[in-house]
């Protein structure tokens, strides 16, 4: 089980998941930031904003839905890459780390 300062826990029970925020955004004047993340279900669909996201899996599988056509499953080691602009949603359980570039803002997502 992951452990860090209860300050960086996020819980986000509509996405069945509780982030962990390892490197904010203005930890890195707005160029990247990541978070650790453990998922036990379906997150919803979104568009996110950043130019690039990064899914790494570290544990468990994870299936994703690009643009409502495109299936691409994950598991542990697989990396995924969605461009902005881009609809997805995933659906899993396990543990992954996601890293935003340029690093994730208030806003950058849009829930579906």
């Amino acid at each position: 089980m992951w452990h860090s300062n209860p300050e960086n826990r996020i819980e986000e029970p509509d996405n069945q998941l509780v982030l962990h925020t390892l490197l904010r955004s203005t930890d890195s004047s707005g160029k990247v930031s990541a978070s650790f993340v453990h998922i036990q279900g379906l997150h919803r669909p979104l568009i996110t904003h950043s130019e690039l996201r990064i899914y790494l899996v570290v544990s468990g599988s994870m299936d994703f839905l690009l643009n409502t056509t495109e299936r691409v499953s994950l598991a542990k080691g697989d990396a995924l890459t969605i461009n902005a602009g881009t609809l997805y949603q995933l659906e899993g359980r396990g543990e992954y780390y996601v890293v935003n570039v340029p690093g994730f803002q208030d806003g950058d997502d849009v829930y579906f």
